[in-house]
C-alpha cells in the first residue's frame, strides 16, 4: 500500500474534512490571501446546473481593468446549490488563457456588506499594495469561506506506524499549498520515533516540493504529482509500511 492509497482511504477523508471545517476553510497561515493572490475576484449569479456540474456567472473586472461576465463551470462533487446567504458571494476566478467564455473558480466566500467596487472588483495585488500583507492578512480573517478546493490538511509531525488519520486533532492544520511549500523549506516537519523523539526531519519532494499536487486544471480536477505520486515526502514514496 502506497501513502497515496492511505490519502484516499475514507477514514483520512472523513478526518480532512472535519478538520477543514474546524478551521472554517481556511489556510491557518495566510486565510486563503494566498489562494486567490493572482485571481480575479468579482460577484457571482448562478445560471443553473445539470447532471455534469453546475454553471453560474462571474461579474468583475479583469487585470486591465476591464469589465468582463465570464461563465464558471463547476463539477458537480462542489455542493454550490447548497451555499445560501442573503448577502450573496464573492467568487475568484482563474482565467483561462485563450478562453474567452469559461474559467477557472478557486474560492467562494461569503459577501461582506463592505463587498463592493473598491475590494470586491480590485485584483488582490492592488489591496495588498495599500497597506501592509499583516494588516490585509488581519482583515481577511473575518471572512467566511464556502468552497476552497485547493485547501490540505497538513501535519504538524509524523510517527512511525501511525495512519494519517490516527493523528490528534491538534496536530493537524489547514493551510494552502503555497504556505505548505514555505513551510516546509523554511522548518521541515519531524519525524518521531515511538517514545515521540525526533529522528530525522522529512524531505520534501524536488518537484512538487512537499504539497503532493500542482494547481488544479481546468476541469477543477487535482493533478498529483508525478514524481512522488502524492506522497509529498521521499521518505513516503514507496511504500506505507515505512511510515
Amino acid at each position: 500500500m502506497t501513502y497515496r492509497d492511505l490519502l484516499s482511504d475514507p477514514n483520512w477523508q472523513a478526518k480532512r474534512q472535519k478538520i477543514i471545517t474546524r478551521d472554517s476553510c481556511k489556510c491557518n497561515t495566510c486565510n486563503n490571501f494566498k489562494v486567490v493572490k493572482d485571481c480575479l475576484a468579482g460577484l457571482m449569479f448562478f445560471h443553473g446546473e445539470n447532471y455534469h456540474g453546475k454553471l453560474f456567472g462571474f461579474y468583475g473586472y479583469n487585470k486591465e481593468g476591464i469589465l468582463i461576465n465570464h461563465k464558471v463551470f463547476v463539477k458537480k462533487e462542489l455542493n454550490i446549490s447548497a451555499i445560501n446567504s442573503p448577502k450573496g458571494h464573492v467568487v475568484y476566478i482563474d482565467e483561462a488563457p485563450g478562453n474567452e467564455i469559461f474559467a477557472k473558480m478557486i474560492a467562494i466566500r461569503e459577501r461582506e456588506l463592505t463587498d463592493y467596487d473598491e475590494l470586491v472588483l480590485k485584483h488582490p495585488d492592488e489591496i495588498a499594495s495599500q497597506s501592509t500583507y499583516q494588516s490585509e492578512s488581519e482583515a481577511w480573517k473575518n471572512y467566511k469561506w464556502n468552497i476552497v478546493p485547493s485547501l490540505l490538511v497538513h501535519h504538524s509531525w509524523y510517527k512511525k506506524n501511525l495512519t494519517p488519520w490516527d493523528y490528534p486533532d491538534n496536530s493537524l492544520q489547514t493551510i494552502c499549498s503555497v504556505c505548505l511549500e514555505q513551510l516546509n523549506k523554511k522548518q521541515g516537519v519531524p519525524y518521531l520515533n515511538e517514545n515521540d523523539i525526533a529522528i530525522r526531519t522529512l524531505t520534501p519532494c524536488k518537484k512538487c516540493h512537499g504539497t503532493g499536487y500542482f494547481p488544479a486544471s481546468q476541469d477543477n480536477e487535482i493533478v498529483i504529482c508525478d514524481r512522488c505520486d502524492g506522497a509529498m515526502y521521499e521518505e513516503f514514496f514507496y511504500n506505507a509500511q515505512t511510515l
